[in-house]
């Protein structure tokens, strides 16, 4: 016979009163229910009504009970409940008149649960689960569980599985994964109450909680039950390692080893590979988003050692030891000059996530691979015939070389990694000391006459009228001169200018922009003098202003009311800390203020300290440039990068040698001959030493104290300065230029793209009317052009709803018509989606730009901010032609190029 307790009592009470609601109780107050005839509860259990509880072993206990329940009338309005062992037959009808329905009452749990839901019908899977439904009214509040009561009066599983688990365990939506499972690890709560659950209750949270991987679960819920001080997430980063497919034997065999040795928290072949995998994935995604790597991830490596398998790390792509492990096998591969070994090890260290967080070391890596890929690559062009030949080589080839020589960095923490910088750091020098030999041998020759015109070559002086006039006749222009920053320098800033939306343009059908060429030797007062004034001159910021102001074919471009304008560095920040001071943001604004000028000095300021902080040659180093480039970008100018001339930096090897003439940093009088690593240069562009000086060809030598680096040599990297014009919106009859990387720079084979299903669009053919009919004896007609099955593209541009919606969208920049149909011409016949650099292969667009331009034809497409055409973090560009169809008013009905649209 059951024992009653005040929830059992509370669960029948509730079913009764929920018949009496429904007209059967006659107003009757006295429930007995056939129970145990103990009780150790209070005397009256609170609710509404009250409960007062009184047992009743035989039928004279039972009539006693009633009878001063009688006498005491209704004035608490309570209910009696007798808890009797009798039978209904036991007692007098007088008494059984007196209860409700007549009879004693059962304990029936399907019923009560019922009742305390105050739903009508039970879900059938919940009388199999009569565990649930006892546990449910053992924990319910003295109201029931009327707040969770079903709308349409069917008690379904879910919802009686929902209401136990917060009642009992304190969470209140099931976990769907394994990564919901998790986040609740964290929450002692949740381990405590899963402790105090009975075995089957344990089982079915297992079976419930993440579906997807019950093994997975089952395991990570005995773990948190059964109190292990160890981290679910840290187990599952060690679970991916143990399970992860590896070709090295000698790993596998670790693998083997450490899951004999973690069974007991694991189990004996308990785990599956799927359920691994998601174990694994939860646990990597978790810590990558939180970016804790002091918790699970320390957890994991200690967790590692005790099972001596730490060398499975770097199969990991978050334990920090699994970073420094593929930085170890990258050095190994590069020291054997294994390029695929290399460039796979490169592909592990960027996969991993402290990637980011330690992004000069991944440059650095990815700098030698670099290297070493040229060193296996064909051999490099020649030195050329011409100057010309050898800064145009200079700027294609050697440019690309010396950055990566740069990116090496300055030191390594992996030995192996370490030593094989400084062997192709040794190799990549010897080759640039090489080319500055031929160089310097080519600009002595050069510089003796007055240069002869070639259109791949700009002195420095020439830039204005060359390239900064011609263009603003085009569009208005922001002329940026970065101070002391050469054509590998450059590098870091245009990629980076690149990636904010500017990207490499010129007239449609013209010629590259030439490599520019600074005056001898390589100083701010003689060549940066010469730049702004358009002429050679030595002087300082006021004869460049005025030189600027005054250059005809500037003034030309603009209004005479408008002359050009140039700014220095301390012109470019507001007192007030503002972005930028009112002047330079209105000269920049005004659209007839054609030429606007700003000199940057940040990367000469960084040159000149003593110290060795690394400098990012980026947007966040470079001062206000972020600034004046957005101001540039609201305006609709043209932005032409360059400078006055390069440096060379010391990397602690500088070779001093003291003055003995008078000079500069890098350059001399020919007081005294020139010593190996020197050469004399004469000339009309020599605008310092009495027009002949000597200056250092090896990027070593300083005659000054020493310096972060230096400027004034013959090496191209003091020289030769970059011409990069850009825009983000083109001008009338411009083009987009392709960026000109060497091939060793990029991995060819990460580039191939493989869109199987990819076909260009066809050409649209008119339809041919019919001609009139044969002679029997003519060659038969060709058959006549079937036209073209329309597509959802059609019907879009053919859309009154597009037209009016076209017509009212601000776009930055013009698209036509033609232009807009390239592009989804391209998605359409590859079946709704396709790869973003399969749509710069078949649209032409450089891929610097391509985001740029679907974001433009999204403002068009994407209505009210519906996702109708999205660009994926995978790279992939999908568009919704069903929700096209629903925004624009279009039937789909018999429309080509619909699959997965």
């Amino acid at each position: 016979m059951p024992t009653a307790d005040p929830a059992r009592i509370r669960a029948v009470v509730a079913s009764q009163r929920r018949t009496e609601e429904h007209g059967s109780g006659n107003g009757r107050t006295v429930l007995a229910i056939r129970a145990e005839p103990t009780w150790s509860g209070p005397d009256v259990l609170d609710g509404t009504p009250p409960i007062r509880v009184v047992p009743a072993s035989s039928p004279l206990a039972a009539r006693e009970a009633i009878i001063r329940h009688a006498e005491m009338g209704s004035e608490g309005g309570e209910l009696l409940v007798l808890l009797t062992n009798c039978a209904s037959a036991d007692l007098g009808l007088d008494l059984r008149a007196r209860l409700l329905k007549g009879e004693v009452q059962p304990f029936d749990p399907f019923t009560s649960v019922l009742a305390l839901f105050k739903a009508q019908v039970l879900d059938p899977v919940l009388a199999k689960e009569r565990w649930l439904i006892d546990e449910l009214i053992a924990l319910a509040p003295a109201t029931g569980w009327a707040r969770n009561a079903p709308l349409n009066g069917v008690l379904t599983e879910d919802t009686a599985w929902t209401t136990w688990q917060e009642a009992r365990i304190g969470v209140a939506d099931v976990p769907s994964t394994v990564g919901d499972l998790l986040e609740l690890s964290d929450d002692p709560n949740v381990r405590t109450r899963l402790a105090a659950l009975s075995d089957e209750a344990r089982d079915r949270v297992g079976a419930r909680w993440a579906p997807a991987s019950p093994q997975a679960t089952a395991v990570i819920v005995d773990l948190l039950a059964t109190g292990q001080p160890v981290s679910p997430t840290a187990l599952g980063l060690v679970v991916d390692l143990l399970w992860t497919a590896t070709d090295d034997a000698s790993l596998a065999q670790r693998q083997t080893l450490g899951r004999a040795r973690l069974e007991p928290l694991l189990g004996r072949d308990r785990l599956g590979l799927a359920d691994t995998a998601a174990w694994g994935r939860a646990s990597i995604e978790r810590v990558t988003e939180s970016g804790d790597t002091a918790g699970p991830v320390g957890d994991a490596e200690r967790i590692l050692a005790e099972v001596d398998a730490l060398e499975l790390s770097v199969l990991s792509d978050v334990l920090p030891r699994g970073f420094d492990a593929r930085l170890d096998a990258l050095g190994r591969a590069l020291g054997t000059d294994d390029l695929d070994g290399a460039s796979a090890a490169l592909c592990a260290v960027e996969r991993h996530a402290l990637a980011a967080r330690r992004a000069p070391r991944v440059t650095a890596c990815r700098a030698a691979v670099r290297l070493l890929r040229r060193a296996s690559s064909s051999a490099p062009l020649g030195p050329g015939s011409s100057f010309a030949d050898v800064a145009v080589g200079y700027r294609s080839e050697l440019a690309w070389v010396e950055q990566a020589r740069r990116d090496l960095g300055a030191g390594e923490q992996s030995l192996p990694l370490a030593a094989a910088f400084g062997r192709l750091g040794d190799m990549a020098a010897a080759t640039q000391h090489t080319a500055s030999l031929a160089f310097a041998s080519a600009l002595s020759e050069w510089s003796k006459s007055a240069p002869v015109p070639d259109r791949r070559v700009a002195v420095v002086e020439d830039l204005l009228e060359a390239v900064v006039a011609p263009v603003a006749k085009d569009a208005p222009v922001l002329l940026v001169v970065c101070d002391g920053m050469g054509v590998s320098v450059s590098h870091h800033l245009i990629a980076d200018l690149r990636a904010e939306g500017w990207a490499s343009a010129a007239p449609a059908g013209s010629d590259p922009w030439p490599v520019g060429v600074a005056t001898l030797p390589t100083v701010t007062s003689a060549s940066r003098t010469s730049l702004l004034s358009g002429r050679l001159a030595v002087g300082a910021q006021r004869e460049e202003r005025a030189g600027f102001a005054g250059h005809l074919a500037l003034r030309r471009a603009g209004k005479a009311d408008r002359p050009p304008v140039l700014f220095h560095k301390a012109g470019l920040v507001a007192a007030d800390g503002a972005a930028l001071p009112e002047g330079i943001r209105a000269a920049v604004a005004d659209p007839d203020q054609r030429v606007v000028g700003v000199v940057v000095n940040s990367v000469d300021d960084h040159l000149a300290r003593g110290d060795q902080i690394n400098f990012g040659w980026d947007l966040a180093s470079l001062g206000p440039l972020a600034w004046l480039l957005d101001a540039a970008s609201e305006a609709g100018r043209v932005v032409i990068i360059t400078a006055d001339h390069g440096h060379v930096l010391d990397k602690g090897r500088s070779l001093a040698r003291p003055h003995v003439t008078e000079g500069g940093e890098r350059w001399r009088t020919t007081a005294t001959p020139p010593q190996e690593g020197e050469v004399v240069v004469s000339g009309p562009r020599v605008l310092l030493g009495g027009g002949e000086v000597v200056l250092p060809v090896d990027e070593r030598i300083r005659y000054g104290p020493p310096k972060h680096g230096y400027h004034g040599g013959a090496t191209p990297e003091e020289v030769l300065v970059p011409v990069e014009v850009l825009a983000r919106r083109l001008p009338a009859g411009w083009a987009y230029q392709p960026v000109a990387t060497p091939p060793w720079w990029d991995d060819a084979a990460a580039k191939v793209v493989t869109v199987p299903s990819l076909v260009p669009p066809a050409p649209r053919t008119a339809k041919v009317e019919p001609s009139p009919q044969a002679s029997l004896f003519e060659p038969a007609a060709p058959p006549e052009p079937q036209p073209i099955a329309a597509t959802w593209v059609d019907a879009l541009l053919g859309s009154p709803t597009f037209a009016a919606h076209r017509g009212g969208v601000r776009l930055p920049r013009p698209l036509p018509d033609e232009r807009l149909r390239r592009y989804l011409d391209a998605i359409a016949a590859n079946g709704g989606a396709i790869a973003l650099p399969a749509l710069a292969a078949v649209t032409g667009e450089p891929p610097g730009t391509l985001r740029m331009t679907l974001s433009v034809i999204q403002r068009l497409l994407n209505l009210d901010g519906a996702a109708v055409l999205t660009v994926r973090d995978d790279g992939s560009v999908v568009c919704n032609v069903d929700l096209l169809a629903l925004q624009f008013d279009i039937d789909l009905t018999g429309l080509a190029g619909l699959s997965g649209g």
